[in-house]
């Protein structure tokens, strides 16, 4: 890939905002970030910030969003979502699959997400029989990444038990069902076959500590090279909590601290109910959590405590999760907005020290994000993925200041500001179009009416 540089007006920096810079770009990285004096003949950017992470993705669930909002009980909770979900992706295929994924990464970058961390647990056929190839349904997760020009950290879950007590899988778990030597295999064959690919990386996902052997699980790790990102289920719903505390007599994030060695490869995806104790334990430890908030919201799931984990300087980073919203605003704002309403103070994600909340809730999903997938971000962003979200500001709005502009965005914006989207030095997404959007529109309403017979 040639060096190129951007031009930029207005740029928003993990040092802050910087105005009239040029961007040089080298195989993907940035390699320099100068003030220019040379703006006018440079068809310059007017207003830029980082690309966001997305942490937290099961693609095939886009394909459901928005058809288990009806009444199915007065218990209805996550639990029963779940039964919904096992129906509807029975009959998912390969080519259903390719195409779902397609249509998801491409909202995804249309929202200015620029990496994402694909949770995947459809390994088998509808049968619970393994394809031909063991790692089909991951590569076509990975490729349709590749084809759509988003980053990918790609997960492969490991699923085997029903309970903490190892239920055996029910029939419609049996598409994620993996044994030891199976899981360990496709980590390695993808690391292998994608280990020039710098926009994929290949880390592991224990489900959840109801899916598996926590201890088997760290043998595991024990024959890998055991320094790529760890992605787990914890903590996300009570059921859960009381019955890891029936089984193990401590809670989800004790159990896992006391018998995993915790530290920063490790991303615990919801943590919603950790106590005092449990965060204090994932700080120390140097792991992230990863919220998602409009799934948390959707699904009834609570309120993570982020009072007492900024308190602990805790690291967050954002995901769409079951993508009933893909739209990083939305987790942001959200994530602010549900501390506002539990603790009745405003300006949540802010301190006398880091007043501006917008650019703070912004830049450290950034930072926290590309570190849980792998994909580093270096201090003063040197070296650091050239991945970049270009904003058409609304008229209205233009005599404002950047701090001011950015708070708009964050919260008060309801039409996407998304105009052009870069991931690791490539354009993916102009004037807010994708190159396969044909492709999607002709293709993807039709796997979702087969779905839905």
């Amino acid at each position: 890939m040639p060096i190129q540089k951007l031009y930029v007006k207005n740029l928003l920096t993990s040092e802050g905002w910087k105005t009239d810079q040029c961007i040089t770009i080298a195989d993907g990285k940035i390699s320099n970030i100068e003030a220019s004096d040379n703006m006018t003949n440079q068809n310059p950017i007017e207003f830029m910030v980082p690309g966001i992470p997305n942490v937290h993705s099961h693609g095939f669930q886009y394909a459901m969003r928005g058809l288990a909002e009806n009444f199915s009980s007065r218990d209805d909770s996550f639990w029963s979502w779940r039964k919904l979900m096992y129906q509807f992706v029975e009959n998912i295929t390969p080519e259903d699959l390719r195409v779902i994924a397609t249509t998801v990464y491409i909202d995804m970058l249309k929202a200015g997400y620029t990496a994402v961390g694909e949770f995947h647990y459809l390994h088998r056929d509808n049968q619970g029989s393994a394809y031909q190839q063991l790692s089909v349904m991951s590569e076509i997760m990975i490729e349709t990444a590749i084809n759509s020009g988003i980053s990918m950290c790609h997960l492969p879950v490991l699923y085997q038990y029903g309970g903490f007590e190892k239920e055996n899988l029910q029939l419609t778990q049996k598409r994620f069902q993996l044994s030891d030597d199976e899981f360990l295999d496709l980590h390695l064959n993808l690391q292998q076959k994608y280990a020039a690919n710098s926009d994929i990386n290949i880390g592991m996902a224990p489900h959840s500590l109801r899916a598996i052997d926590i201890h088997r699980f760290t043998d595991l790790l024990d024959q890998t090279e055991n320094n790529f990102p760890i992605h787990i289920h914890i903590s996300e719903q009570m059921a859960e909590v009381k019955a890891c505390e029936r089984v193990n007599h401590c809670h989800p994030i004790e159990w896992l601290a006391n018998n995993a060695h915790l530290n920063e490869q490790w991303n615990l995806i919801h943590a919603t109910h950790a106590n005092e104790n449990e965060i204090k334990q994932i700080t120390t430890s140097g792991a992230r959590v990863g919220l998602c908030l409009t799934t948390e919201a959707n699904l009834g799931d609570g309120i993570f405590d982020l009072q007492t984990f900024m308190k602990n300087k805790g690291k967050f980073c954002i995901g769409s999760d079951s993508h009933i919203s893909v739209n990083p605003v939305e987790e942001l704002r959200w994530l602010e907005y549900g501390q506002r309403l539990k603790h009745q103070k405003r300006a949540f994600y802010a301190t006398e020290m880091h007043k501006k909340t917008a650019e703070n809730l912004l830049l450290d999903a950034v930072k926290n994000g590309n570190d849980a997938l792998g994909f580093k971000t270096v201090e003063g962003n040197l070296g650091s993925k050239a991945d970049f979200i270009s904003l058409k500001i609304p008229l209205e709005l233009k005599h404002l200041n950047n701090e001011q502009i950015l708070n708009q965005w964050i919260f008060s914006s309801r039409n996407s500001w998304v105009d052009k989207v870069m991931v690791s030095g490539r354009w993916v997404i102009s004037d807010g179009q994708h190159p396969l959007d044909d492709f999607v529109s002709k293709n993807y309403p039709k796997v979702v009416k087969k779905l839905l017979n």
